[in-house]
């Protein structure tokens, strides 16, 4: 990174803790056109913008951000309110898909809603059953499989990084392969690429599948497809980890909502969401809806396959923080997604 234009944004953040918007603003236009800090000050100069009330010009920088580099690094509180920036933003152009990417991005506060801390909590046995969709690259699952015995199905259309699969699942008969691509808006079949094209309820169907505990989505880009295509009326995933740093933001946004209808918490890093199922995890995690400022309404009943346990100690700490929590505001800080040792569920 170049040490000017770094400089520039350190002295752009600065000025904006003072409320110097003006000069903040001229010092980020001399960097937007620069990489590596570009899209970042881009999205700062948006941000800039909205709060000296240049609504339009705001919406285009922080779009041309997006388009630029779809992870951005979230802007310090102490620098600037993006939350008040968002909430603005929402009520004078209702349209916009930002605001309110910024407001459901951070929806829920949660205690220990990690991944290895919810894997630990309830699906720390051999009896899970997972589906991993997109197998190539880093593959956080890999670990769990190899640890506590899962049985599931892989499924990765590429063929070199099938054969990686290959070679790693070749001792282990409890994992299936599939060499195929989900796609629900493409006929079944084999494509003019040689590539077979299925639909996720006709996949599970015809590994008979009986039941997802965990679902893991990783295919660069067309994530969202693949999440909305899941029957939650005949699979309901007790976790789902889903990259999203590949999604535009209408495609993040409905991700938030569509776990949201089917009564899933989530924390989103920028990168990656991870979702639970409330009642499934309700017992163990502090959660509460930032979107409203109350609790979320009592979760069902749990299904087959993962069962719920009675509170224990976790629990009732995890109860009487969520009733704690329920009283901040809204605008109140995200938590520490940490797990202090005392709240560890084991």
């Amino acid at each position: 990174m170049s040490l000017i234009q770094d400089d520039r944004y350190r002295q752009a953040e600065w000025l904006l803790q003072q409320g110097e918007h003006a000069r903040a603003a001229a010092l980020l236009e001399l960097n937007v056109d620069d990489a590596p800090r570009g899209a970042q000050s881009l999205y700062l100069l948006g941000i800039t913008r909205l709060l000296q009330h240049r609504l339009d010009e705001a919406r285009v920088l922080i779009d041309r951000a997006f388009e630029v580099r779809r992870w951005l690094r979230d802007v310090p509180g102490s620098v600037v309110d993006v939350d008040r920036a968002a909430r603005l933003a929402s009520v004078t152009l209702p349209d916009w898909v930002w605001p309110r990417y910024e407001v459901e991005r951070k929806a829920f506060a949660a205690v220990g809603l990690t991944l290895p801390t919810v894997v630990r909590s309830r699906l720390s046995h051999a009896d899970v059953i997972f589906v991993q969709v997109g197998a190539h690259g880093d593959d956080p699952l890999h670990a769990f499989v190899a640890e506590y015995d899962w049985s599931g199905l892989c499924v990765e259309p590429l063929p070199n990084a099938y054969e990686r699969l290959i070679v790693r699942y070749a001792n282990n008969h409890r994992v299936r392969l599939a060499n195929v691509a989900v796609d629900e808006d493409v006929p079944p079949g084999p494509s003019v690429t040689g590539t077979e094209f299925v639909r996720f309820s006709a996949l599970c169907a015809s590994y008979a599948v009986p039941r997802i505990d965990f679902l893991q989505i990783a295919t660069q880009g067309d994530d969202y497809l693949v999440l909305r295509s899941v029957d939650f009326t005949r699979y309901r995933p007790a976790v789902i980890n889903m990259e999203m740093i590949c999604l535009p933001l209408a495609e993040r946004v409905l991700s938030f909502a569509l776990l949201r209808q089917h009564g899933y918490a989530y924390r989103f890093d920028g990168k990656d969401l991870l979702a639970v199922d409330r009642c499934v995890f309700d017992d163990d995690l502090c959660v509460v809806d930032r979107t409203h400022g109350t609790l979320l309404p009592a979760p069902p009943a749990s299904p087959a396959g993962i069962p719920r346990r009675g509170l224990g100690l976790a629990g009732l700490r995890a109860r009487f923080l969520r009733r704690a929590l329920a009283g901040r505001e809204t605008a109140a800080a995200p938590l520490d997604h940490s797990v202090p040792d005392e709240l560890s569920v084991r």
